[in-house]
């Protein structure tokens, strides 16, 4: 195994998760200083000396290290939930090895509830799982909760401030601990699929990656005896349902494919399965919530045969009773494009139109997209490519100027 081959953004969330617990640290931050610290000895070393023969293991140990130098020299005790030394640091790489191997990391899961403390703002919260855990960048958080960096750093300062202040070790909550918890920690799964899904920056269309982490996590919040809820399966059918077309949704060359170039016989029929059986298992829940919405609405895309029969009335409707949970911009203006499916451009532009000049940022371009496909439909092709225009001029990343730019020339 290479440097390359080994999969250090994978392996972030679950060695952080693992020293965490094993040193019974309050602050998160401690661990991703030692994991940083070990993989740039790893890209430092490794193409030196060769590769370990236990990748995760040496990273563990050099992190393990790193960490009970920095405690020291803050005057901490190092804490061990193992009897000895040599037994702990056995436990660590088992630990991390396993986890590796894709089975469920009790580590990770603890760390991901215990970031999304209640004492902190939900955006806090969430932005702390997605860096503790997920190892995402500032921008790529920024992008998923549609801020800017300087306030997503300056959440995570504080949120860090507030955890470090206590005494008492991260943990896994349990019992009615949990419940004030979930809606942040479904939260930060849905945005780590997210930038995997759409790639908020960089070359790379889409990260798949981070799409497989993301639906990891969810089958094991909606499969672990402590975090089974019915949003969890729902959650859990939202992600499966969208990764399932992951392999059409970008050609050879790496560009994005629209919907209608898709051939969908190459989507994974097990992982739609898969999907359509956790929506099932979510049904026992007393009250649709957001994710169920949204999981029915991957649903009738997924099991669409063609485009033309996607059933868009049923789309447009589930939009509608989604924007009274999350009257989001986001949903807002999937909400347009639904009715404009549904029941005609002129309708869609209708209800777009106010949006556009108050989205986000990070929508405009999509915004913008949407109106120049329903202003051709209407035959207003010289509108259209004027929405295009500006469209790319906004797009956030080459892989979506590219999109919008076929987009326009398709147009003419």
């Amino acid at each position: 195994m290479s440097v390359a081959a080994l999969d250090f953004r994978a392996a972030w969330g679950r060695l952080v998760g693992v020293l965490v617990r094993t040193h019974r640290l309050a602050d998160p931050a401690l661990a991703e200083d030692a994991v940083q610290h070990a993989m740039l000895q790893a890209t430092r070393l490794w193409p030196v000396a060769g590769t370990p023969a236990q990748p995760l293991a040496w990273l563990t140990t050099v992190a393990r290290n790193h960490l009970r130098d920095a405690l020291r020299a803050r005057a901490q005790e190092v804490q061990f939930d193992d009897a000895s030394d040599e037994a702990g640091a056995a436990g660590v790489i088992e630990a991390a090895d396993a986890v590796a191997a894709g089975e469920l990391g009790d580590d990770e899961l603890a760390l991901i509830f215990a970031c999304c403390d209640p004492a902190l703002p939900v955006a806090s919260q969430v932005a702390l799982a997605l860096k503790t855990v997920c190892g995402l960048s500032l921008r790529e958080i920024a992008a998923g909760l549609l801020c800017d960096e300087a306030a997503v750093a300056q959440r995570l300062a504080r949120a860090r401030r507030v955890l470090a202040a206590r005494s008492a070790p991260v943990r896994l909550p349990a019992g009615a601990e949990l419940p004030p918890r979930r809606d942040a920690v479904l939260l930060a799964i849905h945005l780590l699929f997210n930038e995997g899904y759409a790639a908020s920056g960089g070359q790379t269309a889409q990260r798949p990656d981070l799409c497989r982490e993301a639906i990891r996590l969810a089958r094991a919040l909606a499969a672990h005896p402590i975090t089974a809820h019915a949003e969890a399966d729902a959650l859990a059918a939202l992600l499966l349902l969208q990764g399932a077309w992951l392999g059409e949704r970008v050609d050879a060359d790496g560009h994005w494919r629209l919907l209608d170039e898709h051939d969908r016989a190459q989507w994974d029929a097990t992982m739609i399965a898969a999907g359509l059986a956790h929506l099932q298992r979510a049904q026992r829940a007393q009250a649709l919530s957001i994710w169920h919405l949204r999981a029915g609405i991957a649903a009738e895309h997924a099991t669409a045969p063609t485009l033309a029969h996607t059933c868009w009335a049923a789309i447009a409707a589930a939009y509608d009773a989604l924007l009274a949970l999350d009257p989001a911009p986001a949903t807002r203006l999937s909400r347009a494009v639904a009715h404009g499916c549904a029941q005609g451009p002129a309708v869609g532009l209708a209800q777009l139109a106010p949006l556009l000049a108050a989205l986000p940022a990070g929508l405009r371009a999509h915004g913008l997209a949407a109106q120049a496909e329903m202003l051709a439909r209407l035959g207003r092709r010289t509108e259209a490519g004027e929405a295009l225009d500006r469209a790319i001029a906004l797009a956030a990343t080459p892989a979506a100027q590219r999109l919008l730019m076929r987009k326009r020339a398709r147009l003419g």
